[in-house]
């Protein structure tokens, strides 16, 4: 459960002829790099009321968030399911004091992107560095919000997992963004580049602000069958 929002990162495409607000949606590609696999690239859509997420290339499901109502529904289309994973309180604790602090690196101007100035910050815990970071400035800002409000939303399910996991796979990396700072990486702004403690490099590819986005992207297919994490663990 350490890499829940990769597990549940599913694509599809559906159609519909109705069209989202153009001025109000940003479409946002970004490239995934793990240690040990072959580079993914992500699709985001982002509205005011939503923002879903797919595997480009991968039509078998995706990822839509329920900003309004904090809750992620994670589709897949292969086994007709609609797993639900709503906000809810964390009992987890963190083991020891964290220490939290966020630097801006100096070293010169950083080239702009689609004319927009970046920034490069660097993310601690306990004087580790979890996130480096570069940042556009002005631009991709409610994309930035709608990741904050993705991981805090599964924040509690992270908790769930990391209370049971062995503590050598435990870090104060993993806690503080994981639990105790959900979304904290997206605060100063939408990543050009970011890697984090794991080794994992995200990069984007390519952006639009306003986007012609069919309205049938942002909804939930009829006759799924429903689930919760809750009824998966039996509680």
């Amino acid at each position: 459960m350490s890499d829940v929002l990769r597990i549940l990162l599913l694509a599809c495409c559906l159609s519909q002829t109705a069209v989202a607000d153009r001025s109000e949606t940003a479409r946002i590609v970004v490239r995934e790099n793990m240690p040990g696999s072959e580079p993914v690239e992500h699709r985001i859509l982002v509205s005011p009321d939503f923002m879903r997420m797919d595997i480009v290339g991968d039509n078998s499901g995706y990822l839509l968030l329920d900003r309004k109502k904090r809750l992620i529904h994670n589709i897949n289309l292969e086994d007709n399911t609609d797993l639900l994973i709503s906000k809810s309180e964390i009992s987890l604790k963190p083991p020891v004091p964290f220490e939290n602090e966020t630097t801006e690196v100096e070293g010169g101007p950083l080239p702009a992107i689609a004319g927009h100035p970046t920034r490069h910050y660097r993310i601690s815990t306990n004087h580790a560095v979890c996130h480096d970071i570069v940042v556009l400035d002005g631009a991709l800002q409610d994309a930035a919000r709608a990741l904050t409000e993705l991981n805090e939303v599964l924040a509690s399910e992270q908790a769930v997992g990391l209370a049971t996991a062995p503590k050598e796979f435990v870090n104060d990396c993993e806690l503080a963004a994981s639990v105790f700072e959900p979304g904290r990486q997206y605060r100063r702004g939408f990543p050009v580049r970011e890697q984090d403690w794991r080794g994992r490099l995200r990069e984007l590819i390519d952006f639009e602000e306003s986007f012609n986005a069919d309205a049938g992207l942002f909804t939930v297919p009829d006759g799924l069958e429903t689930m919760t994490m809750e009824e998966i663990r039996g509680e």
